[in-house]
């Protein structure tokens, strides 16, 4: 067993048998070497630790049943505050909040307010867009605009104090 089919078989066991309607999968990586196993979990209402020591325990229990598997270091967590978005599920319960929007472009980030994730664009209202090339900054934007989530790379909360 490789590390791809290790990393698949335990996205298929958490979306298949672990994870409730509540809770989704943000990536599983494996280690080459399969010594190392990290899984990243993100809920509608956020992850608490007992969730995700259950879920550590369940998949511990199936990898022990796994005999490619050598001696293995096995690490679940939840998505924090500062980790990248990358789902577009992620994103609703971030409503209200700033974000920071790579695009997938390169050419800028897009920092705003998300006012409404509907369908599959997110609605922000505009604080600055920053041209990577040129590092010239557009003005904050009056009315909101829409981005697309297949042309986001990944978005972060801007945490404010």
């Amino acid at each position: 067993m490789n590390h791809h089919q290790l990393s698949e078989s335990i996205t298929s066991f958490l979306t298949d048998r672990l994870l409730d309607e509540s809770h989704f999968l943000v990536g599983v990586k494996v280690a080459a070497d399969l010594r190392r196993v990290s899984v990243m979990l993100d809920g509608d209402a956020g992850v608490d630790v007992d969730f995700c020591a259950k879920i550590s325990r369940e998949i511990g229990e199936q990898l022990e049943l796994v005999e490619e598997v050598p001696a293995y270091v096995l690490e679940v967590s939840s998505a924090g505050a500062d980790a990248p978005m990358k789902i577009l599920r992620q994103f609703p319960k971030h409503i209200g909040r700033h974000l920071q929007v790579r695009l997938k472009s390169g050419l800028e980030d897009v920092k705003g307010e998300l006012l409404s994730v509907q369908g599959e664009e997110l609605i922000l209202r505009s604080f600055t867009a920053v041209n990577k090339k040129t590092k010239t900054k557009s003005p904050e934007g009056e009315s909101p605009i829409t981005i697309p989530f297949n042309e986001i790379e990944y978005a972060r909360v801007i945490i404010q104090m």
